[in-house]
C-alpha cells in the first residue's frame, strides 16, 4: 500500500470512539478491469488480541484483519476485488473496533485493460462515524489476558446499507490520524467469513432455539430476521451443553472464564445481523426476550484462513480412527486464522511448542506454508518462558524447511540459532545440559520465571516426574535440536557451525546414555540431582522424549518400547504427540496406534465421547478443570497418521525423497492423501489374512523409499509392480535398494508379523 496516496483515518471524537463505521463511494470506469484490489490495515490488535477491521464491498463482507505485527510495523491485507466491482458506483465500508491507537488506512487500486489506473486512498474525503450507539459498552468476553467487547448490538442504530451505493445518510468526514511508522504487506492470506449452517436443531420452542453446528467454529452468529423495532434476542455461545441446567441449554460461561452472552435489539422489517468479534463455539442458544421476531435463518459466521478440504484425506477400517483424524483436520480448518495461537478462547497468544505442533498438523492437511512461516517468525520474535519453548522454535524452522524445501526462512532466522540453543547450560565435565539450582534456572515451571522446565502441562500429567539440575527431557530435546541446528548450518553454508553442533549433539547423546540410563531399571531416570546422582524415578516422559529425539541406542530401543507399552497414555495431550511419534518411528505402531482410540479418559476418542467440536487441551476436565475445546496444537493425529502409520516422511527437503513405512497393524485397510510441494502422495494398504497390498502414488520430481518393519524377519521378499524385490536390513526396518520413481506403484507382501 502506497502510504503517500492514503492516510490513516477514524471517526472524530473526544475521546476517540472505540467503535467506528467507515465508508467511501467510488466509481469504476466502464472499460474492462484487469485487476482491482483493496489494501487495508488498522490498529491496534493488541488489546483484544484479534482483528480490528471487518471490510465490506457493495454489501458483501470481504474479511477481517490485520494480522498481528512482528514488531512496530503495521501489516496490511490485500483483497482481490476484480470479480466484485461493478461498472459505475461502488462502496467500500468497514466496521472497526479497538481500545487503543484508533487508526485505519486503505487503498483501492483499479487497473484497466488500456493501462490506466485509478487509485482511491483513505483520507478526509472518506466518511466515518462513531458506532457507539450500535455497540453500547457492555463489558468484555475476555479473560485476564485480553479484553474483547460484549456485543449488545442495537440494530436500530446500525446503519444498514452503509457499505452499498446509494446510502442516504449524511456522514461527516473522517478524521485524519497520525501516519503509520511502517507499512508492510501481510504474508498471510486474509481471513474470510463463511456462512455455516447448523447440523441439528436440538431445541425449537416459541421463545428459544438451541443449535448444534456439529463442530467448533471461531466467529459468531449471522441471523436473518423479520422483526419490529425493540424486539430483543439473547445469544449464548458455548463449546459444550450445560450439564447443570434443568433443561437442555448451552454453557455460555466457559470454564476458561470467558462469558459468551450478547443481547441484540432488532429493528423494523427484514434485517441481517452478524457478530463482529470472535467467540469459539459449537453450540448456539437464541432466546427471545421481547417481542415476536421471526428468525428466518440462523447460521454461524465463521472466520478462517483459506483452506483446501480436498488436499488431504484419511480413512480406514476403524471408524473411531477416522473420527479422530476428522476431528483433528476440522480443528485446523476452523481455528487457523491469521496467526497460530494456543487457543482463541482463554489466551489468544502464540507459544513456540504449540506453533510447532500446529504447524506439523497444518502442513499435513494443506500445502500453503505462509501461515506457518509467519507464525514461526512471530514466536521467534516473542519468546515465551519455559526452557523447552525456544528449542521448539528452532525445530519449527527446521521442519518447515524440511517440509517445503524453501530455505528462505532458514537464512533469515539463522542468526537467532545461538540464542535458541541451550549452549550456556552445557556442562563441560559431563556434556549434559545442566542448570544449577543456585542460578535460579533449575526446577519446574510452577516456581515461576523464565527458563523453568515444563516437561508437561498441567503438572498433574507429569507422571510423578522429579526435577533435578539435569533433566532428561531437556537433554533429549536438546540433542534433537543440536542435530537440527547442524542441518540448518549446512543448509546456509556454515560447515564450521555444523561440525560444532554435531560434536555437541554426539557428546550429549553419549552422556544421556552414560549418566541417565538406569541399568537396574532398564529405563531412563528423570534426571540427576545436584551431586550428579540419578534420581530414583523413571517417568514416562523420561522414556518417550529420548525415543522421539533419536537418542536411544539401537540395542536399547526394545527395552524402552517395552517399558512404554505397559504405561498407556500417562501424559498430557501435548506430550502424547512425542510419545506416539517416537513409537511410530521405531516401528512400534502396535503400541502407538491403539493409544489414539483407547477406551477410558486418555485418548482422542474420549474427546469425541465428550462431544468436543475441536481438539481439547487436556484429556478430561478431571485433569484440567479450566480446559477448553479449542486447541489446534492438540490435533497431532493429523500428522501422526500419515507420517506415523504410513511413515510418509521427507528424507530430503521438500519431499524430493521421502520414506514410505506402512505399519497397518490390525487394520484391514487404510488410505491417506498427503499434500507436498510437488503434488500429492497417495497410499492405500489392504490386508487379507497375511497378505498385504499397497497402492502408492509418487508425485512428479519425487522418489519414495519403501521400508517395512523388520520385526524378527532378517529379510523379506515382496512383489513390486510385478517384480520380486528383496528388502534389506536397515535398523528396525527392511528397506528396498532402489527408490520408487514418480507414478503409480503396486506392492504385495506376505508377513504374519505385520498383523
Amino acid at each position: 500500500m502506497d502510504g503517500t496516496r492514503s492516510m490513516p483515518i477514524w471517526a472524530a471524537g473526544d475521546p476517540v470512539p472505540d467503535w467506528c463505521f467507515l465508508r467511501y463511494d467510488f466509481a469504476a470506469g466502464p472499460g474492462p478491469v484487469t485487476r482491482a484490489t483493496l489494501a487495508i490495515t488498522a490498529s491496534s490488535t493488541r488489546p483484544a488480541l484479534q482483528y480490528v477491521y471487518r471490510a465490506h464491498l457493495n454489501g458483501t463482507v470481504l474479511g477481517v484483519g490485520p494480522t498481528r505485527p512482528l514488531g512496530d510495523e503495521s501489516r496490511y491485507d490485500t483483497y482481490d476485488l476484480t470479480g466484485l466491482l461493478r461498472p459505475g458506483p461502488n462502496t467500500v465500508g468497514a466496521v472497526l473496533y479497538t481500545t487503543d491507537d484508533h487508526r485505519c488506512q486503505a487503498m483501492i487500486t483499479i487497473e484497466y485493460a488500456d493501462g490506466t489506473v485509478d487509485r482511491f486512498g483513505s483520507g478526509p474525503d472518506w466518511q466515518a462515524v462513531s458506532a457507539a450507539d450500535a455497540y453500547p459498552e457492555a463489558g468484555s468476553i475476555g479473560t485476564a489476558v485480553f479484553a474483547a467487547p460484549v456485543e449488545n448490538l442495537d440494530a436500530r442504530s446500525y446503519p444498514h446499507g452503509f457499505d452499498s451505493p446509494g446510502f442516504a445518510a449524511d456522514w461527516p468526514a473522517a478524521a485524519v490520524r497520525d501516519p503509520f511508522a511502517g507499512l508492510e504487506p501481510s504474508p498471510v492470506p486474509p481471513v474470510a467469513r463463511h456462512e455455516e449452517p447448523p447440523v441439528q436443531v436440538l431445541v425449537r420452542e416459541p421463545d428459544r432455539l438451541v443449535l448444534d453446528f456439529g463442530r467448533t467454529w471461531a466467529g459468531g452468529a449471522l441471523i436473518r430476521a423479520r422483526a419490529t423495532a425493540g424486539d430483543r434476542i439473547e445469544l449464548r455461545f458455548g463449546e459444550v451443553l450445560d450439564p447443570t441446567a434443568d433443561r437442555l441449554a448451552v454453557r455460555h460461561e466457559l470454564s476458561t472464564g470467558n462469558v459468551y452472552r450478547d443481547v441484540w435489539t432488532l429493528t423494523d422489517g427484514d434485517q441481517e445481523l452478524a457478530t463482529w468479534g470472535l467467540r469459539v463455539f459449537r453450540y448456539l442458544e437464541v432466546r427471545i426476550l421481547d417481542g415476536t421476531p421471526d428468525l428466518t435463518e440462523v447460521l454461524a459466521a465463521a472466520y478462517r484462513s483459506p483452506y483446501d478440504p480436498e488436499a488431504a484425506a484419511f480413512s480406514s477400517s476403524e471408524p473411531d480412527l477416522d473420527r479422530v483424524w476428522r476431528l483433528s483436520a476440522e480443528t485446523i480448518e476452523a481455528l487457523n486464522l491469521n496467526l497460530y495461537v494456543d487457543s482463541w478462547t482463554r489466551e489468544r497468544l502464540p507459544y513456540e511448542a504449540d506453533a510447532y505442533l500446529q504447524q506439523r498438523a497444518h502442513l499435513c492437511l494443506d500445502r500453503d506454508p505462509a501461515l506457518a512461516r509467519y507464525s514461526v517468525d512471530f514466536t521467534l520474535a516473542h519468546r515465551t518462558w519455559p526452557t523447552e519453548w525456544p528449542l521448539f522454535g528452532l525445530l519449527a524452522v527446521h521442519d518447515l524447511w524440511w517440509t517445503t524445501g524453501d530455505e528462505t526462512q532458514v537464512r533469515a532466522q539463522y542468526h537467532r540459532l545461538p540464542d535458541l540453543l541451550p549452549l550456556r547450560w552445557i556442562d563441560p565435565g559431563t556434556g549434559l545440559i545442566r542448570k544449577p539450582s543456585d542460578g535460579g534456572a533449575a526446577g519446574d515451571l510452577d516456581r515461576g520465571g523464565f527458563d523453568r522446565d515444563l516437561v508437561d502441562w498441567p503438572p498433574s500429567e507429569r507422571d510423578g516426574y522429579l526435577f533435578g539440575e539435569v533433566n532428561t527431557v531437556i537433554n533429549a530435546l536438546g540433542y534433537r535440536c543440536f542435530r537440527a541446528a547442524a542441518d540448518l548450518a549446512r543448509a546456509v553454508g556454515e560447515p564450521a557451525d555444523a561440525d560444532r553442533y554435531t560434536a555437541v549433539a554426539d557428546r550429549l547423546r553419549d552422556a544421556i546414555e552414560r549418566h541417565l540410563f538406569d541399568p537396574d531399571r532398564q529405563a531412563y531416570a528423570d534426571g540427576l540431582d545436584a551431586e550428579g546422582r540419578r534420581l530414583d524415578h523413571h517417568a514416562i516422559h523420561a522414556q518417550a522424549f529420548p525415543l522421539w529425539a533419536g537418542a536411544v541406542p539401537a540395542d536399547r530401543v526394545d527395552a524402552i518400547v517395552g517399558d512404554l507399552a505397559g504405561r498407556g497414555m500417562a501424559c498430557s495431550v501435548y506430550a502424547a504427540a512425542f510419545l506416539l511419534e517416537g513409537l511410530f518411528e521405531q516401528a512400534a505402531a502396535a503400541v502407538a496406534l491403539p493409544l489414539i482410540t483407547a477406551p477410558g479418559r486418555r485418548s482422542w476418542r474420549h474427546m469425541l465421547d465428550l462431544g468436543a467440536g475441536a481438539t481439547m487441551e487436556a484429556w478430561d476436565v478431571e485433569f484440567k478443570p479450566n480446559l477448553s475445546h479449542s486447541h489446534p496444537w492438540a490435533a497431532s493425529p493429523a500428522f501422526l497418521l500419515p507420517q506415523g502409520l504410513f511413515g510418509l516422511r521427507p528424507l530430503e527437503p521438500g519431499y524430493r525423497s521421502f520414506a514410505i513405512r506402512p505399519q497397518p497393524g490390525p487394520l484391514d485397510h487404510a488410505e491417506v492423501r498427503l499434500p507436498v510441494p510437488a503434488g500429492t502422495i497417495a497410499a492405500a494398504v489392504r490386508r487379507s489374512g497375511d497378505r498385504h497390498d499397497l497402492l502408492l502414488q509418487v508425485p512428479p520430481d519425487c522418489t519414495g523409499r519403501l521400508s517395512l518393519p523388520a520385526r524378527s524377519t532378517p529379510e523379506l521378499e515382496l512383489e513390486l509392480d510385478g517384480t520380486a524385490v528383496r528388502l534389506r536390513p536397515d535398523g528396525r526396518w527392511l528397506t528396498a535398494d532402489s527408490p520408487l520413481e514418480p507414478g503409480e506403484h503396486r506392492v504385495r507382501w506376505t508377513s504374519p508379523d505385520l498383523r
